[in-house]
């Protein structure tokens, strides 16, 4: 066992540990092994609770314990310089970049005040650019002419999403074949197996919850998924894709499928472990980005969602909209990251927050001012999932010309060790890798 093995070694069992201080979704997939076959129905289809392997329990301890071993890890990482080659570089900057981010997590959880920014660069490696708070409002003036319906806009607004929905008797054709769809674009271009595409079921899922994702088993190039949506969860075809493409492939599944292979080629066990790090930043920025890899023209775009529509039900004369409709949602989510930003360094009250929010749509007039709240799902959201979404589109747009090109970069990024700040910057050539 190498140095760079023990460290890796100690980074695994470190975050584990730390998982005894979260819920659930701190360690959301564990492959230590080549081979996983779940032998028991532990998992309730209606609940994600451990709906993946499970993660092994721990010794106790305490916040301060973790953080002084993971301090003390991240100091021979930064002065490690034993390389025998190429990948070792790498691998050490990744696991230099996701112990910090362990470190930033701790402070977190022990309540150390640190600024919006400085949590998710400790966190994600990602520090996003200040957005012009008013840069939706071209937009705004132009969702005005051109909504369909009566009444002011917000009120048009409400309407048009409402219009856009999918009736709960359609979901299943609809998410079939938006899966299938991507699915086989994950399969020709990504060189994944057929007989990966995830098992898809539908019930009432009572819990609030939107899907509920079971892991049956894995065996290198083969995987074993299950996704069962809620048919009472409101879905809408204005990001169908999103679910899709998305949650299952080319993007969270294909990460984790490929992630865990990437493991078993090399050996190396952060690998096969993803938690909120550098790494759950590109799974978000990479799988939106995949999404407009499998979508590369506005012909193919308008041919999706037409199908969608049609399977749906739904007046396809609502098309028309959606490409300002998209553009409006956009820029809403660049608003939300500075509500967010804003609310979190104190610099705006939730009522300041609010008020903005009602100019710009994006709560109602009958809402309360906590809703601003909870635009974010967890801590720095609009950072490591749309600002990461922008970091991979723009990486991928000045380094490649063609869209193979990207494929292959996605593939190679999704399975191996890569660099967030070299990301970020545009340096990082993933082929680097050697394997």
């Amino acid at each position: 066992m190498t140095l760079l093995d023990e460290l890796a070694k100690e980074y695994v069992e470190l975050l584990l540990t730390k998982h005894q201080h979260h819920d659930i979704w701190d360690v959301y997939w564990y492959a230590d092994t080549p081979f996983y076959k779940r032998t028991d129905i532990y998992v309730n289809r209606n609940r994600p609770a451990y709906p993946y392997k499970p993660a092994p329990c721990m010794p106790k301890m305490s916040l301060e314990q973790i953080l002084e071993k993971t301090n003390v890890l991240y100091q021979k990482l930064i002065s490690n310089d034993e390389f025998e080659n190429g990948n070792d570089e790498i691998r050490n900057q990744y696991l230099i970049e996701h112990v910090r981010s362990m470190i930033t997590r701790i402070h977190f959880l022990m309540e150390k005040q640190m600024s919006y920014d400085e949590y998710t660069y400790g966190m994600f490696g990602l520090k996003a650019p200040v957005s012009d708070i008013n840069c939706v409002d071209d937009v705004i003036r132009e969702l005005d002419t051109v909504l369909p319906g009566k009444g002011d806009l917000g009120q048009r607004i409400l309407e048009y999403k409402q219009r856009l929905r999918i009736p709960p008797d359609k979901i299943p054709d609809v998410l079939n074949n938006a899966g299938r769809f991507f699915h086989d674009a994950t399969v020709e271009n990504m060189g994944t197996q057929d007989s990966n595409m995830p098992r898809l079921r539908y019930r009432k899922i009572e819990e609030g919850n939107v899907f509920v994702t079971v892991l049956y088993g894995y065996d290198y190039d083969k995987v074993s998924l299950e996704q069962n949506f809620s048919t009472i969860f409101p879905f809408y075809l204005d990001n169908i894709a999103e679910v899709a493409g998305h949650e299952m492939e080319p993007g969270h599944f294909t990460f984790m499928y490929l992630r865990t292979k990437g493991m078993v080629d090399t050996s190396y066990p952060e690998l096969g472990i993803n938690s909120h790090a550098p790494s759950s930043a590109f799974i978000e920025g990479g799988a939106r980005a995949a999404i407009k890899l499998v979508l590369n023209s506005e012909e193919k775009g308008k041919a999706f969602d037409l199908e969608m529509f049609n399977l749906a039900g739904v007046d396809k004369e609502l098309m028309e909209q959606l490409p300002i409709w998209r553009k409006y949602i956009e820029l809403s989510s660049k608003c939300k990251l500075e509500i967010e930003r804003n609310l979190w360094d104190k610099k705006w009250s939730v009522k300041e927050a609010a008020e903005y929010a009602r100019a710009k749509y994006f709560i109602t007039e009958n809402q309360p001012d906590d809703a601003v709240r909870h635009f974010a799902n967890d801590p720095g959201h609009f950072t490591s999932h749309d600002y990461a979404t922008s970091v991979v589109n723009d990486y991928y747009s000045n380094r490649y010309t063609e869209t193979s090109e990207k494929w292959k970069a996605y593939k190679q990024l999704c399975q191996y060790p890569f660099i967030m700040k070299e990301l970020v910057d545009g340096t990082f050539d993933p082929f680097n890798f050697k394997i």
